[in-house]
Formats: C-alpha cells, structure tokens, sequence
C-alpha cells in the first residue's frame, strides 16, 4: 500500500502577506499541532529538515519530533533530512533510537548530504571532504543499525570504537534508514549497493525527466544482488491543497516565492514571478499545487511514471498563516490521500486478477485468435508494441463507425458473477463464437474508396516521432446541454435534440452526453432520461454517454437503463464509464451510494455491468431486465493513465478527455496502445479523442466564440461555476498571466477558427495522435452559432475526405 505523508523545515521569519513575525518557539508549537492533525487524519509520514541558519527553527530533527510523538499514535516520524555528513553518526542513532521507543516503534531516520553547507563550518569539517564525509559516515551508521555491541576500524573522519554497546537500542528491530538524493546518478547507485531506500527530492523542472533515476536504482540494485522488488522508493516534492487550483496558488505563491528568491539571490537564480509559479503547478510541472482533485490526479499521474511507495509533499515552504496551512493539512488528509490510495489499490487489484487470468494461460500473452475474417495484417514500427502498430481495418463513412472486428478468445473470456453479494472476477471457457459488427456497437455502411495507412518517421534529436497519416475518421459530438446565461434548462434541452438532429443529417457518428451535478451551466445530470430524448427525436445516429459516472451508481441500476434504452433503440445506444463524480466534492458526498469507504470497487463495478449485458446464464439469480443480451457497447472514459491501463486490461474502446484534460493524453495514448489486450469486445485497441472546435466564418469570429468557455473554465476553477456566459471580445488577453497559462494548458486541444483552419487543425491532430475517432464539443453562447459551427466542421471533413479519395 502506497504511503502519503508531509515534511516541512518549520520557517520562521515575517509572513510576505501580513508582515506578522513568526519566532522559533511559535513555529515549533504550531509544528506540533501539525504533525498531531496528519496523524488525526490517517496520514502515513512527517518528516522534518534539519538546518542551522535563521530561517528554520529545527536544526535537531529528532528532538522535535520527541515533542510530537507523545500526542501522535501512528504516523512514522522521520528526519527529511539528517545531515549525516556534519553529525556523528552514533548521536544521530541514538537521538532516532531514543525517539524510536518514545514514539512505540515510528521512528526513521533519512539521511543525505544536505543541500545548504552551513553546518560545515560550524562543526569543523572541510567542504573539499563533501563527499568522503557522508559515505564514511553512513557506513558507520548502518554498522551501528545492525546490533547493540559495535567495533568500528575508524577512518578519515570517524574514530575507531572497540567493542562497545551503543544505547538506547531501538524498539524496532532496526531502524529504518532511507537515503535522500537530490538527481545525481551516484548517489542512486549507492543506495542501491547499499540495499536502502531511496527518496528523491524533485522540486523543479518536469518529473517525468527523473524517472530514469528510479530505473538506475532498480536495475544497480539488481546488479549489486539486491530484489528491486523489496526495495522502497519516494519522491518528495513542493506543493499546496486548497479547494480551488487559483486558491491554492495565490496562498503558497507569496511564501513559496520569498523562500526561494532569497536562495536564489544567494545561488544565482534569476526571480520566480507568479506565471512561472503557475506554471510549475500544470499536470507535468513539479509543484504540486492545486485542488484536491488535481492533487490527486498528479500523484497518480506521477505514480504510474515512477511506481514509488511513498509520496512526501512540502506545503509549509515559508512563512505562512497557520490555519491555512491547517487547511490544506486537512485537505490533503481527508480527499487527496484516500482518493489515492483507494486507485493505487484498485490498481494493485486489477493488476493481481490480470496476472491470476493469465496463470491460467500458463504465464503465456494472450495473442489473438485467427478470425474467419482477417484484417489486414499487424504491422510494427519503431517505438510502439503490437497493438499500438495494427493496421486499421476498413473505415466506415456516413453514419460512421470503425470496421473493428471484436472477437471472444477462443479459451477464455472473463465476466463477472455475484457470489454471496461479491463481484469476483472469474476465467470461464467460452465457445469460440465470434460477436456481430452490430452487437458490438459497429453499423456498417458505405466504406471509403480507399483504406490507406502509413506511418511518417521523423527524427527528433536522439528520439524519434512518429505522426499517423491516414484518411479522415469519424467525427462525433459530446454535448453538455449548455445552459447560457439568460436560458434555462427546459430551452438547452430543446437545444440538444435540435442539434442532434442537425448532426445526424450531416453524417455525424455518435451523440453522446454527459453527467454533471450542481452545476447551474449543464442540463444533463440525468444523462440516461437525455439520452432516451435525443434516440427518440433521432433515427440513424448513435447516442450514449460520456460519460456515466459509476461511482455515483449500482452497477445493476446502470445496466436497466442502458438496457431499456438498448431496447427502445436497437443498436443505436453506447455507455461510456467514468470513474470521477462528475461534481464537487460535496455534492460528491451526497450523491455517492456507499458511504463506507473502502477500496476503489471501480474495475469490479465495470466487469459486473458488462456481465449484466450478456445473455442470461442457468442459474443466474441476479440479472438486469431488460438488459441481459443486449450487449450495450461499453467504452473507457479517462483522463489520466488509469482508465487507459483499465481499457487495455479489459479490452475496450477508450475514450480520453483531451478537450479539458490533455496533459496525459499522448502517454495515456500509448500505455493503452501497447497494453491492450484482445478480448471478445474489440481485437485491437481503439481510442477516441475529445476536442474542442470552434468554427465560425472567420478567425476573429470563432476566437470571439471561444471565450464563453474561456470564461466557463476560469468561473469553474475558481469556484464560481455558473451559466455559459456570453462572448467576451479579448477575455484571455486581459487574464493574468496564471489564469492565462491554465487556459493555455487545459484547452490546449481546440482548434478555433475558419473552415480552412479547422480543416488544417484536425489533419495535424489525426496525423500527430493516430486518433480512431474524434468526439467534438462545442461550448458556444448562441445556438444558431454552434449548430454553424457544426456545419462548418462537417465540410471541413468532407473537404479531408474529397482530397484523401483523389490521391
């Protein structure tokens, strides 16, 4: 089970916002009271830094965590870090030691070599002895760790010790010892010949760039004898919790900035303004400030990148109120931290019943069965696995859907059976029989001319990129049902059916909606009765969710939806699944049906609806009427890497929210790509990609439409959630510069313009992601005006198509 924790330096100073002066004595009171509401809130860690300048208040680690371990019960406490190269080593163990049975077995010590030098001079070492100085000494303390009578040879800067107890021994067997690093390849590799774990502080740049390091350790660790796998990692990193991404920002900035302006005056960095600031908070950056919910999705993000145990984040970084930080305490505690851990377990889980399924098929990749019908041969290319490289099959046109052929393993198929109430994932013979293109969710119609596919290489440095070059591929829509400030619900409704009916004549795939809650701009928080209004009003075009959000919902509820819906409307109904509320939190809490908390049941849940579409088994004593047999084309939904890792399991067509959450969406692409695993829904990966697109009859014209949801996402990320607000002429341009690069960032997959820049748009955004479809969303104020944008979208494809047939 992953671990979430917190460190901090314990500033002291004048707070940047009040001018109030906080002192030594106040700090460290207040440290407590710190450290005693993480261990309140279930939280795992707390370490503290260990300096000897005026601007922290700790510079003995273990003597202040003494004071907290008498009002603490669970949380490990920890030094982040000791600097063992200007201490002793056996005062350091016996100060971990002494504070290890204080605190009933707690007790860590992390130990590094310290990023400020000041306490070098202070107790008389040479900074020319940086490095000798914390290797001799660590070898010390690991000899002291391992038994109560201890001899040491002595060395350069240790004396020689003959056969004497060292006391207090720890409660614990030993105490446990992590090395801190800063990104340096040696000092990675000496925790891994050392068989230690390690910590690594990322607190600039992109962290994905460090990831290499963790890959060092484990394959050094590996080399040197040790099991990679028993070894731990963390990564320890600068941020903020606050209910808003722009509350978080304008908190930490002042405090954050006035710490790291002074280190910068005294190393050489230029000045960090609050754009840069902001910036370091985006999905890729590496400060992780933000909400809750962005909070969590980082740390998952960043989870799947590295794979460490534990994740430590620094929120007191200067001087600060106390109640705010408090706040973000509690915060972190109570919505980041088990939202965390509930994926990272479900994840654990999901991977555990994948490797359980495939025992069965004696530790052998499930490779897909020969069809009666084959497409055309898979074909690799340089950087992607086999499924990522498969040809695509034919391309259907109007009323357009990929000629994706699914098929059922030929040896086993997982489902999902309720045994005493439990979902359990089960490995069961099938017959071999292969699913129809319309069960699956695949209309044929008439196919395109021609079904070309290459692939263009272009060398990037030492890298090389790969764009998809291919005919056009179906175009879809995504509406929300806005609700435009002036309107109300009942004529956004009239709206929707309008516009779907307006898609269906122009050749559009599907028309799906999605679940929102509590937000005063989007009419289709009851998407199932939506759905049912748009099928009814249309005929050919295909309607669905995206998504449903099945936290917020039984699985079996689910299903006699869809599969009234699927009975109402044969072959026209798609359900795609999302794992987030859909709302804010608390509006979260009052719609979710098990208030026990718990693991994530999410990849359960998925399974056992899908089961509920299938044919009535004997003996089935729960099933979904109508529903069973129906064969509901399910899809992923995501936005992170963990629906694409789900997709992949489970074999299904994974749709990914780029149109407001893009930061993932090319890594998400490719662990879905080269994960995915054939199964009777799909033999070969299929992903859908949201954008925004905006088309008007000129630039000027579509950017003034763009503002709306400009405006919309600014009011939602601030908290102040709405209607859809009318254009504004030069909104993002009288921004400042934080808001400004949020925008730039979570819209950054829309294309606004004329008919000749969306056509150019989405040619450069198929060849650059591979794309099988694209679901557009259009958030536009003026009706009249969306549905034209619509119709100029539609041309802009038929344009596509005309040039891709004459070549």
């Amino acid at each position: 089970m992953m671990e979430l924790g917190l460190y901090t330096f314990a500033d002291v100073g004048t707070d940047p916002v009040t001018g109030a002066k906080v002192g030594p004595a106040e700090r460290l009171r207040n440290l407590v009271e710190e450290i005693e509401l993480a261990d309140q809130l279930g939280l795992d860690f707390f370490g503290l830094g260990e300096h000897h300048r005026p601007d922290y208040a700790v510079s003995s680690p273990a003597v202040a965590l003494a004071a907290a371990a008498t009002r603490t019960k669970n949380i490990r406490l920890s030094s982040a870090v000791s600097v063992l190269s200007s201490d002793d080593p056996i005062r350091v163990f016996q100060q971990f030691a002494t504070l290890d049975n204080l605190s009933e077995g707690r007790a860590e010590i992390m130990a590094g070599r310290g990023s400020f030098i000041e306490s070098f001079p202070l107790f008389g070492y040479a900074l020319e002895d940086y490095d000798t100085l914390f290797a001799e000494k660590l070898e010390m303390l690991i000899k002291l760790n391992e038994g109560e009578i201890f001899s040491w040879p002595g060395g350069q800067h240790t004396p020689k010790v003959d056969n004497r107890g060292v006391y207090p021994r720890p409660l614990q067997e030993k105490l446990p010892l992590w090395i801190a690093v800063g990104g340096t390849p040696q000092s990675v590799g000496r925790a891994a010949m050392l068989g230690l774990p390690l910590a690594l502080a990322i607190i600039g740049g992109e962290p994905h760039r460090f990831a290499p390091l963790f890959k060092l350790y484990r394959e050094a660790a590996a080399k040197f004898g040790r099991d990679p796998t028993t070894l731990k990692t963390s990564i320890n990193v600068h941020g903020f919790v606050a209910e808003t991404t722009q509350e978080a920002i304008d908190t930490a900035f002042p405090a954050h900035t006035d710490v790291m302006n002074r280190i910068g005056r005294e190393r050489g960095w230029g000045p960090t303004g609050k754009d840069q600031f902001a910036a370091s908070a985006a999905p890729r950056g590496a400060n992780f400030a933000g909400s809750p919910a962005e909070v969590t999705d980082k740390i998952l993000a960043n989870h799947e990148i590295f794979g460490f145990d534990r994740f430590v984040i620094q929120m007191a970084i200067g001087v600060m109120d106390h109640a705010k930080l408090m706040k973000a305490i509690e915060l972190f505690g109570t919505k980041v931290a088990p939202e965390v851990k509930k994926a990272v377990a479900a994840k654990e889980t999901t991977a555990a019943e994948h490797r359980a399924l495939g025992s069965h098929r004696h530790g052998r990749r499930r490779e897909p069965p020969t069809l009666k019908s084959e497409p055309r041969p898979l074909r690799r290319h340089p950087g992607q696995g086999r499924a990522a490289a498969a040809e695509p099959g034919p391309i259907e046109r109007r009323g357009r859907s990929p000629q994706v052929a699914p098929r059922r393993s030929r040896t086993a198929g997982a489902f999902m059976r309720q045994d005493k109430h439990r979902a359990v994932l089960h490995d069961v013979p099938t017959n071999g029989s292969r699913l129809s293109l319309r069960s699956a969710g695949m209309t044929p119609s008439r196919k395109l001319s021609t079904n070309r596919h290459w692939h263009k290489h272009e060398a990037v440095g030492e890298r090389v990129r790969t764009s998809y070059i291919r005919p056009m591929i179906p175009l879809s829509v995504l509406d929300l049902s806005p609700v435009p400030e002036g309107s109300d619900v009942s004529q956004s409704l009239a709206n929707t059916l309008d516009l779907a009916r307006h898609a269906e004549r122009l050749g559009y795939n599907r028309y799906w909606l999605a679940e929102h809650h509590n937000m005063p701009g989007i009419a289709s928080a009851a998407t199932a009765v939506v759905i049912g209004h748009v099928a009814a009003g249309t005929s050919t075009i295909r309607v669905g969710a995206g998504g449903i959000m099945l936290p917020n919902h039984s699985p079996l509820m689910v299903a006699e939806a869809f599969g009234t819906l699927a009975a109402l409307h044969p072959g026209r109904i798609d359900l795609g699944l999302g794992r987030a509320p859909g709302t804010d939190q608390l509006t979260a809490h009052a719609l979710r049906r098990n208030m026990g908390g718990g693991v994530d049941t999410f990849p359960n849940d998925v399974v056992e609806l899908i089961h509920y579409f299938k044919p009535e088994e004997p003996g089935q004593r729960v099933r979904a009427v109508p529903g069973a047999g129906l064969n509901v084309p399910v899809w992923m939904l995501g936005s992170s890497l963990y629906g694409a890792q789900l997709a992949a399991m489970l074999g299904l067509p994974y749709a990914f929210a780029s149109h407001f959450a893009p930061a993932e969406m090319e890594h998400a692409l490719e662990v879905y790509r080269t994960r995915f695993e054939p199964s009777e829904h799909l033999d070969r990966p299929y992903a859908m990609l949201g954008l925004n697109v905006f088309a008007a009859d000129t630039d000027e014209e579509a950017r003034l439409l763009f503002t709306s949801l400009q405006q919309a996402f600014v009011n939602l990320r601030t908290g102040r959630a709405g209607k859809l607000p009318p254009p504004v002429p030069g909104f993002a341009e009288n921004l400042d510069p934080s808001a400004k690069a949020m925008l730039d960032h979570a819209l950054s997959c829309a294309i606004v313009g004329s008919r000749e820049t969306v056509r150019d748009g989405l040619r450069a955004f198929v060849a650059r992601t591979g794309a099988d479809e694209l679901m557009v969303t259009a958030q536009i104020f003026d009706h009249t005006a969306r549905v034209r944008s619509f119709d100029i979208l539609a041309a802009a494809r038929d344009e596509l198509d005309r040039a891709e047939a004459a070549e």
